[in-house]
């Protein structure tokens, strides 16, 4: 009977295993990690991404990701760099794309034709996140149509890699976390006042930006002179930490659209961490009716 419970054991651990291994976490690979996908293109015609960025505020260099890959937003602003059969190019993540699978980018029809063929449909290619992504222009924010005192809801843009968090601090000087939706806002249900507003970005690799002096004006793109790294205040100066310099690739960089990823210590949206859960359930449950058929 020993062996049996010592069966129990192995299977209901192997399984708990599996299902750990073979799920990997949502969202935009991590930096330093390879992706081998394929892609396709198609054109937004000047209309408005899942992310959210207003049309003009990016340029044509862009990809729309699967739900798994575009994480209810967690993929919004990153840049990818992607590998062809006839080149590479670094697109902005602006959008979602329902029918893709996981690894499958669909990238704009500028975008594609710098590493493939447009005729070709659909072509093998690698893709990473850049980590040096530095957007032309510094971070901007947009309050939400129906903000107000009482309702709090923000779009971040320009921020070049995936954010992790973005805060509002309150009247009391505390830090408070917003949610992040999946059309990309950061939103606070009970609001943060009648401004002016601080706000405080982080991206998923710790460089952060304090940003004063967001005014309660909704639907208007406020300019912020701010960088990763770096404070300032809306339509002001900023003073900013030094950046990596761009890739050679930066000219494809202009395209801003969409949606990040976070790494593991900001990824808490795991859909199989409820399955490891589970498997953890059933190896005790297997434990005890075998421990309990040697004791009988």
């Amino acid at each position: 009977m020993r062996s049996r419970t010592t069966g129990a054991w192995a299977g209901a651990l192997a399984a708990v295993l599996a299902m750990t291994v073979a799920a990997p976490a949502p969202g935009v690979p991590d930096a330093g990690e390879t992706v081998r996908g394929k892609a396709t293109h198609y054109d937004l015609a000047g209309g408005l991404g899942n992310c959210s960025f207003p049309p003009g505020s990016f340029g044509d260099l862009y990809v729309a990701l699967g739900d798994r890959d575009y994480a209810a937003a967690g993929g919004c602003g990153a840049h990818l760099d992607v590998q062809g059969p006839r080149g590479s190019v670094r697109v902005l993540v602006v959008d979602r794309c329902p029918e893709c699978g996981p690894g499958h980018v669909d990238l704009s029809r500028a975008a594609f034709s710098q590493i493939a063929d447009l005729q070709a449909g659909v072509v093998d290619v690698t893709y990473s996140t850049a980590r040096d992504a530095r957007p032309t222009d510094p971070i901007a924010v947009r309050l939400k149509e129906g903000s107000s005192q009482w309702w709090f809801s923000v779009l971040v843009m320009n921020h070049g890699t995936p954010l992790a968090s973005v805060e509002v601090q309150d009247q009391s000087g505390r830090w408070v976390a917003l949610e992040r939706q999946p059309y990309n806002f950061w939103e606070r249900a009970d609001g943060a006042g009648p401004g002016p507003f601080t706000l405080r970005v982080t991206d998923v690799h710790g460089a952060s930006a304090v940003i004063d002096g967001v005014a309660l004006r909704p639907e208007v793109t406020q300019p912020t002179g701010v960088r990763l790294g770096g404070t300032g205040s809306a339509g002001g100066s900023s003073e900013a930490a030094p950046e990596p310099q761009p890739s050679p690739t930066a000219a494809s960089r202009a395209s801003e659209r969409s949606s990040t990823p976070a790494e593991d210590a900001g990824r808490v949206d795991r859909p199989w961490a409820w399955l490891w859960l589970s498997g953890l359930r059933v190896l005790v449950n297997q434990t005890y009716l075998a421990t309990g058929s040697s004791n009988g």
